[in-house]
């Protein structure tokens, strides 16, 4: 039974009417069965509505577990995993391995390779032959 979220709200729906008519049968038996003390007919009616009572429990039962489970859910409808296809676990592993490779190299190239050569942010700016401050001139915030 393999049925989308509506279709399983629908025949959940359709079950719980059916074992409500059959409840209210088996009543209506019962209170015949006192009033007209039991005949051949209604001892095999009252078993065949206990019966149908049974299979309708035993088949919403199953209903809940494929509920609870998500099988009522149609494979279309559900998301797909991201790293079930072997394609896209290759490339997921590999952004991995880039990132890490990428950390390293940034990490050993700022150890300072280039010795003598001052860091970027000793040399001065533009044309400006003169070294930057490290500390702005009070006269040039006014």
């Amino acid at each position: 039974m393999r049925f989308g979220p509506e279709e399983t709200q629908r025949e959940r729906d359709r079950i719980e009417l059916e074992a409500e008519e059959l409840f209210r049968a088996r009543q209506r038996l019962i209170q015949g069965r006192l009033l007209d003390e039991e005949g051949p007919s209604v001892g095999g009616e009252y078993k065949s509505i206990r019966n149908r009572e049974e299979e309708l429990r035993y088949r919403l039962l199953l209903l809940e577990n494929e509920i609870q489970s998500g099988r009522d859910t149609p494979r279309s409808v559900r998301p797909p995993n991201p790293l079930n296809r072997p394609l896209q676990r290759w490339t997921f592993l590999l952004m991995i391995v880039t990132g890490v490779a990428v950390l390293l190299l940034s990490w050993w190239g700022g150890k300072g390779s280039k010795r003598g050569e001052p860091e970027p942010s000793e040399q001065g700016h533009g044309d400006s032959s003169e070294p930057r401050k490290a500390t702005p001139d009070p006269s040039d915030l006014q």
